[in-house]
């Protein structure tokens, strides 16, 4: 996510985090996603270059991410000015031996959208 944003950071508006799985109760998961990328661009840009973002977390099973996704698309249709980031995100952790344990794992994917005329 880091590279790909280097270039981009001015013209993204929006960071949307789908995932069925918080780490925190009172704050998006995203925010913490953020505060990561804004460290590495922070020589570049400026401290905290994304504070104007619009970030949530899309919480919600698996639908979460595709939520994040339709949404964004959206919101870059009538922004074509504007780019958004939709990061998926997920972790499952299970007892040995209990019954969810073979689905477990963990894994991320981020998109940067945008509209092109």
């Amino acid at each position: 996510m880091n590279k790909r944003l280097q270039n981009q950071s001015k013209e993204i508006s929006r960071i949307y985090l789908g995932t069925e799985s918080a780490i925190d109760a009172a704050k998006p998961t995203a925010s913490y996603a953020i505060q990561m990328v804004e460290k590495v661009l922070e020589a570049d840009f400026g401290e905290r270059c994304f504070k104007n973002c619009d970030v949530v977390d899309m919480t919600f099973a698996c639908i979460g991410a595709v939520d994040a996704l339709h949404n964004s698309l959206d919101f870059v249709r009538v922004n074509p000015d504007k780019k958004a980031v939709v990061i998926a995100s997920d972790y499952a952790k299970y007892e040995l031996a209990a019954s969810g344990e073979y689905t477990q794992g963990g894994g991320a994917s981020c998109f940067t959208y945008f509209f092109k005329t």
